[in-house]
């Protein structure tokens, strides 16, 4: 029979053991998250790149070509913020 006196050290314990697994799996799991977000974002690139070259973006500016790119697959840098 265990007394009350071990089982809380058995308790204490086995919660020791589970805070280093918990802790693996959560940043395992964010870097999972990310690597996912970085391929759908490398998939969007692809797209808008295929996209400028059917012909698109005819007429365009090539020097401008990757800005646009790039706006098209982030959804960054279409407009400017002057907010303060």
């Amino acid at each position: 029979m265990v007394s009350p006196a071990q089982n809380n050290l058995i308790q204490s314990y086995l919660s020791a053991l589970a805070t280093p697994n918990a802790i693996a799996t959560a940043v395992t799991a964010k870097a999972f998250a990310v690597a996912r977000q970085e391929g759908a974002a490398a998939v969007q690139l692809l797209d808008s790149a295929a996209a400028a070259d059917s012909g698109d973006s005819a007429g365009a500016d090539t020097s401008l070509a990757g800005d646009s790119l790039v706006a098209r697959a982030t959804g960054l840098g279409g407009q400017l913020d002057v907010t303060a």
